[in-house]
């Protein structure tokens, strides 16, 4: 059985560009070697990420490695649970890292057309204020 984890967090003050696109090459290496799927995302020094895959292996990665990890702050975990099947499996075979409007744009498209379960609504729910933020 497939397990999720949603969080999102607020990066420290002093992460600078260079940091960020550190984290998120080092995300999509880490993530797609353990074979998780899912999404990170970063706007106006806020994190948004979805963790799915093999519950031992989600729970070890986020909380060994992502809840310590001093880069962020004010982290708040979402949803926490078993799922029938990874909403973001099919959005790519590995993890994703959402950094341009035309990725957040086919980010929205692919939720839209995959409203499929409760999940599925959360994450899209979720998701609008976050994508807002890169409209404004």
């Amino acid at each position: 059985m497939n397990y999720t984890i949603c969080y999102t967090s607020k990066s420290v003050e002093n992460l600078d560009s260079t940091e960020i696109k550190s984290i998120f090459q080092s995300t999509v290496l880490k993530n797609s070697d353990r074979g998780i799927t899912g999404i990170l995302l970063y706007n106006s020094g806020y994190f948004f990420q979805v963790l799915e895959g093999e519950k031992e292996k989600v729970k070890s990665l986020f909380y060994d490695l992502i809840y310590p990890d001093e880069r962020h702050v004010e982290l708040f975990v979402v949803m926490e649970k078993f799922t029938t099947e990874p909403f973001f499996s099919s959005y790519s075979t590995e993890f994703s890292v959402v950094q341009t409007k035309e990725e957040y744009d086919h980010l929205k498209k692919y939720i839209d057309t995959h409203l499929i379960n409760e999940d599925s609504k959360k994450f899209k729910r979720l998701l609008a204020p976050f994508v807002q933020m890169l409209d404004a």
